[in-house]
């Protein structure tokens, strides 16, 4: 509190007619909209390294007038460094990754946009002959209604082929996807899932060890220089309801219009 500020609450008593001081909550607007960054953690999953300078790196693209390629970009959390050694989580060897992240929401809300910038892997550990291919991430959003599954809502949906050939040679090919989605109404305690599968083809005949999975930190090129790094994770621009402001902010039929601090500093409600 400013010298000003306190001042005036120590000597309001000096004010002729006043006892009270009467305070009106509001609610700040430009706390509206919350930007929140979720990277992806996982507990209990296997993890390998490779090098990154060895992988191939490919990312998924749009075309735009005049058939010139585009790729999607936003406010991805982001250092510099070097680093040519990196983990990826994996569900074991020759499996393909399948795996489900929860967000709940705490109060009624708009998710106006959403992104996600993640670095999908695919890791040849041992290759004797044959060839593995990493073709598509599939990516699922569903609003759960309850544990059955019964009324959920499927929010989004798609195969993102990552572009890769065949891989016959111990390394790794990334894929990088990139995409955005929105306006979405999001109800308390009603979970959002976000649900990303690894679909992958091996030649039968293939004597080779390969993982599929998350890179958490990833390169977006193959150097050995400094360069930008980000995590894997999904960025959420949130505007909650006025609903939730209940405490700060009079509803439309509340009888709270504001407090009165008396001169023991002790708030008291007062009525319409």
């Amino acid at each position: 509190m400013s010298s000003t500020n306190s001042n005036f609450f120590q000597n309001r008593s000096l004010v002729k007619g006043v006892n009270d001081l009467l305070v009106t909550p509001v609610y700040n607007l430009a706390d509206y909209g919350k930007d929140l960054f979720i990277p992806l953690s996982s507990a209990g999953v296997s993890t390998t390294t490779f090098d990154n300078s060895a992988a191939t790196i490919l990312r998924n693209t749009f075309t735009a007038p005049g058939s010139v390629t585009g790729e999607e970009i936003d406010d991805y959390p982001t250092v510099i460094a070097n680093e040519n050694t990196l983990t990826m989580w994996h569900a074991g060897n020759d499996t393909n990754y399948d795996r489900i992240f929860r967000f709940s929401p705490d109060a009624q809300a708009v998710l106006s946009k959403a992104y996600m910038n993640i670095a999908f892997v695919m890791n040849v550990s041992a290759f004797t002959s044959g060839d593995v291919t990493f073709d598509s991430v599939d990516v699922e959003i569903v609003q759960r209604q309850n544990d059955s599954g019964a009324g959920d809502l499927v929010l989004f949906t798609n195969r993102f082929a990552t572009g890769h050939g065949a891989l016959g040679a111990a390394t790794a090919d990334i894929f990088i996807l990139s995409t955005v989605f929105g306006d979405i109404n999001l109800t308390k305690n009603l979970p959002l899932d976000f649900h990303f599968t690894i679909n992958t083809t091996e030649t039968a005949t293939s004597i080779l060890t390969f993982q599929t999975g998350v890179v958490p930190f990833f390169a977006y090129n193959t150097q050995s220089n400094t360069k930008p790094y980000s995590l894997s994770g999904i960025g959420l621009h949130v505007n909650t309801d006025f609903d939730n402001a209940q405490s700060v902010m009079r509803k439309a039929g509340s009888t709270t219009k504001g407090y009165f601090i008396n001169d023991f500093g002790v708030p008291k409600s007062i009525g319409a």
